[in-house]
């Protein structure tokens, strides 16, 4: 409701402005106006047109934002985040960055539970930011974001962004470890903030990528690009100011790549990474 109420004004701008364009186009001679007396229901058809397309796009612009304002893990109580700490994912994670990446993809694009969650276990691939908070009395810790990197072969890569390997189809094996002299590419397929804790959680997420990356390039000099599928606009924001270039397409992906010299040019990429460190608030 609160969306929608906001969503008003823009809807009597929009009508506003359809019907100015309306008058205007009248004003300019009776061949218009013989043409709308002439055709009524192909203009009332045109005008729900119109009206449907506003409804739609207001819709989408003004669709319910407050998830991203506010992390209410516990219903009918303000939450205060009191620290944020970054660190190594283990498989116990797995439910928290579950329930993040369902906010914001489909079950059917994310790899075997099992094997994300051997995945994790490997200590390397897979970071979460942790939101330690307290609602009245009671005192939790939830995921509030997470990303993950995957050092693969150039084979696996290309595969991937051709379309013939699903990621759904990625086996924990097939991501190297960063000092094998087969990783090729550093590719992060996910980087996400949950809706409910974006403010806080989506700064110290990208900071803590782009140190890992620098981190992991510095440390194996085989590894020769580094690759990305943005999901969203905010996502190919950062791929572009990373001067990351479209490399192809499957028909669902766009991915985007760097050379690793470009890459270790970034002031992001260059700050020293610490496994584990903490903001309290």
């Amino acid at each position: 409701m609160e969306a929608a109420r906001a969503a008003l004004p823009d809807f009597f701008k929009a009508n506003a402005a359809v019907l100015g364009l309306f008058l205007a186009a009248l004003a300019l001679g009776t061949g218009v106006q013989h043409a709308v007396l002439d055709h009524l229901l192909l203009t009332a058809a045109a005008f729900l047109l119109v009206e449907g397309c506003i409804v739609l796009v207001l819709a989408y612009r003004h669709r319910d934002q407050s998830t991203r304002r506010h992390f209410d893990e516990l219903e009918g109580d303000a939450l205060t985040v009191e620290a944020l700490t970054c660190r190594f994912a283990a498989a116990d994670d797995f439910p928290g960055t579950d329930r993040v990446y369902l906010e914001w993809f489909t079950p059917q694009l994310s790899v075997d539970d099992g094997e994300y969650c051997k995945l994790m276990d490997r200590g390397e691939f897979v970071r979460v930011v942790e939101a330690r908070h307290s609602a009245g009395s009671q005192q939790s810790k939830v995921i509030a974001g997470y990303y993950s990197v995957w050092p693969l072969s150039k084979d696996t890569f290309e595969g991937m962004a051709d379309g013939r390997i699903p990621e759904r189809d990625f086996k924990s094996s097939m991501i190297l470890p960063p000092s094998d002299p087969n990783a090729f590419v550093l590719y992060v397929p996910e980087i996400c903030a949950s809706k409910r804790a974006w403010d806080i959680a989506r700064s110290p997420l990208v900071a803590d990528l782009a140190r890992y990356i620098g981190h992991i390039l510095v440390q194996n000099p085989h590894i020769a690009h580094v690759a990305a599928w943005p999901y969203t606009k905010q996502g190919r924001h950062y791929v572009e100011r990373a001067k990351m270039r479209r490399l192809g397409a499957s028909w669902l992906r766009k991915f985007y790549w760097a050379d690793r010299d470009n890459v270790l040019t970034l002031p992001q990429t260059r700050r020293p990474f610490k496994a584990k460190w903490t903001i309290t608030y």
